[in-house]
């Protein structure tokens, strides 16, 4: 194979690399570029590396090999209770003023490790809640631990573990907390591996906040080790990003090395026995640019229109599936008739929402529905979405059933509302509301695919399996990297996968 490569085609790759993947590679790492090229391009089964680099360039890759080629570039090394003294200061200060906060409340807490590699740090933090919560089963603990290397991920969901991962931990926490399987295998018991969930994320896409992946309303998120290896730019947007997905008093944390990324006042640094954490600056905040809507609006969710303007919006067409009888909006609940100044209020409070700024849009939007008597679907919505960012999923139900009362045949309130009842334990209701969705467009993937994992959770193992078949089959009708509607970023490839790994265990 030929090593030799140009200083055009080096570019080209790192260029690659950071679009896709959000890793930066400088010049001088150049050397390891080679190293991952020359491996790529026996995978992807080229004996030049210039062509590989020439192919990669020259057209859109899929879903699949995007991954084949994060699974080489991307770094695996992590160990159980990595960085001790952040560790202690989580035992010992933050998680039990945590618990203590929501002991008389909620009993919930949610947890986010983001660039989790192989599960030792999220199956550390929840070994951290199970020695610190006595009645933990009475809680409702969401760990998520997410990476875009499949690999890792699949490590992480076994739980099994050699001597390397547990350097720096005693043997009690081993004899504690693992299974011996051999003589350098052990595996993490299931009252700890129950609380843990993993699943594929490229923060690179900036798919969250997001109610369908849980990764909402998060009270600690943990990104260590992972973001020193973006370009300052992909840091920057990716940090104010993961602000909108804590709740409002969250805390974030970074390695020692990556607290200089932190560069504008969207957090706080706290500084609690030499460690500095940083804690969601939950105030107004001008510092904020725009990013990728939070939860997913539909193009037809937030237009505003003139009282003269008369359209017809068809929801949820598919480009290349023919419907006989598309589903038609009626006008007048689909325009919103506001004057210039109520306008301004609405965009005001929709760019808002776009921030992060969530509160800000309860404080516009309740105080415009109190002044003007509106009772428009869409700004009922935008309500809803901001409660259900914030935690507050009752209020977010609330205003969802409100917008539906009024616009009962909108596909996009109806899955947002079916998905927050499925966030608040009311299974059955969140049966009902997807099926609802299905009588309005019996083809619609995500109802059949979210019916699936209901019927799953309740073990109706054969009603369960004709929906992901049903799901399946529409996809079909995808390429690998489309993203479908109502999905919060999810492409038809990734779904056709998640449903393949659950299948083979019903």
């Amino acid at each position: 194979m030929k090593t030799s490569i140009s200083n055009n085609h080096f570019q080209i790759f790192r260029d690659f690399i950071s679009r896709e993947l959000g890793i930066y590679y400088t010049q001088a790492q150049d050397s390891d570029v080679e190293r991952n090229l020359n491996l790529l391009s026996k995978e992807f089964g080229y004996n030049d590396i210039v062509a590989f680099v020439n192919w990669i360039s020259s057209r859109k890759l899929n879903e699949k090999q995007i991954e084949i080629i994060a699974n080489q570039i991307t770094i695996g090394e992590t160990y159980f209770f990595r960085e001790k003294e952040s560790y202690q200061v989580l035992k010992t200060k933050i998680i039990p003023d945590l618990i203590k906060q929501r002991q008389s409340t909620t009993k919930t807490i949610r947890i986010w490790s983001a660039g989790c590699c192989s599960g030792e740090e999220p199956y550390s933090i929840a070994i951290l809640l199970y020695q610190l919560i006595p009645d933990i089963e009475n809680w409702k603990i969401s760990i998520t631990g997410t990476d875009l290397n499949l690999k890792f991920l699949k490590k992480a969901e076994a739980g099994i573990y050699s001597k390397w991962s547990f350097r720096e931990n005693s043997d009690w926490t081993i004899n504690r907390y693992f299974n011996k399987l051999g003589k350098d295998s052990f595996e993490i018991i299931p009252e700890i591996k129950k609380m843990v969930k993993f699943s594929y994320l490229n923060l690179v896409e900036e798919n969250f906040p997001s109610i369908t992946n849980g990764l909402n309303n998060i009270d600690i998120l943990f990104c260590r080790n992972v973001l020193m290896y973006f370009s300052p730019q992909t840091s920057s947007s990716i940090i104010k990003c993961f602000r909108n997905t804590l709740a409002s008093d969250g805390w974030f944390l970074l390695s020692s090395v990556e607290t200089n990324l932190i560069r504008n006042k969207v957090f706080r640094p706290v500084m609690i026995s030499k460690q500095t954490f940083y804690k969601k600056n939950a105030g107004k905040s001008k510092l904020l640019e725009p990013y990728k809507t939070p939860i997913s609006i539909t193009d037809t969710s937030f237009k505003i229109f003139s009282k003269s303007q008369k359209v017809e919006i068809p929801i949820f067409v598919k480009e290349n599936i023919v419907k006989e009888k598309p589903i038609i909006l009626p006008v007048e609940k689909t325009v919103i008739h506001l004057h210039e100044s109520e306008e301004e209020t609405f965009q005001s409070a929709l760019l808002s929402f776009e921030n992060g700024l969530y509160f800000d849009v309860l404080e516009r939007l309740e105080k415009f529905i109190e002044n003007t008597g509106n009772i428009n679907p869409e700004i009922f919505m935008l309500l809803a979405r901001s409660y259900a960012n914030i935690g507050k999923h009752q209020e977010a139900e609330i205003f969802s059933e409100k917008a539906l009362q009024i616009d009962k045949t909108n596909i996009a309130y109806r899955v947002f509302n079916a998905t927050i009842l499925h966030e608040c334990g009311k299974i059955n209701l969140a049966l009902s509301s997807y099926k609802k969705v299905l009588y309005l467009d019996p083809d619609f993937v995500i109802a059949h695919f979210s019916i699936a994992t209901i019927l799953k959770s309740m073990e109706k193992r054969n009603e369960c399996q004709k929906h992901f078949n049903k799901s399946l089959e529409l996809l079909q009708n995808y390429s690998d990297d489309e993203i479908l509607e109502a999905s919060e970023g999810l492409t038809a490839g990734r779904i056709r996968e998640i449903i393949t790994s659950i299948s083979a265990n019903i």
